[in-house]
């Protein structure tokens, strides 16, 4: 298994926290499928990712919100997650900055495993996984 298809799979055992398919799994689409292999799949002779940056560019109402906060979880504390590791969301407004952390406060909410592991700070609007050391964190200017 490539470490996109690991991100896949982890990502499908999440659930959707809000809309029309709310409390349903998380099914990707095929164009955020190939995003996630694009982005994870590529590695060099050490087996390290080659893709250290993306960026994801798409309308309203498309999934990137579920797409980044179950990408932000997969390194928090799924298969990329590393010891004492950082995932950082920023935005302009603080508001906006919130939207990765509620998606994957909720996230976290419904599904037990998550909920039993990470520390969910909804004031600092942080989530710590205390067995990697890792730490997300919403940021806003």
């Amino acid at each position: 298994m490539t470490r996109g298809e690991r991100m896949i799979a982890f990502l499908e055992t999440l659930r959707v926290p809000e809309g029309m398919h709310a409390g349903q799994p998380l099914v990707l689409r095929p164009w955020q499928r190939e995003i996630v292999r694009a982005v994870y799949d590529p590695v060099d002779e050490r087996g390290r990712r080659i893709a250290r940056m993306a960026v994801l560019s798409v309308g309203k109402k498309n999934g990137k919100s579920p797409l980044c906060s179950g990408l932000c979880l997969g390194h928090l504390c799924g298969p990329e997650a590393i010891r004492n590791g950082q995932c950082y969301s920023a935005a302009y407004e603080r508001d906006q900055a919130g939207l990765t952390f509620r998606y994957m406060r909720q996230m976290v909410e419904m599904d037990q495993e998550l909920s039993e592991r990470l520390n969910v700070k909804t004031a600092t609007k942080e989530i710590v996984d205390p067995v990697s050391g890792s730490i997300f964190k919403a940021l806003s200017s």
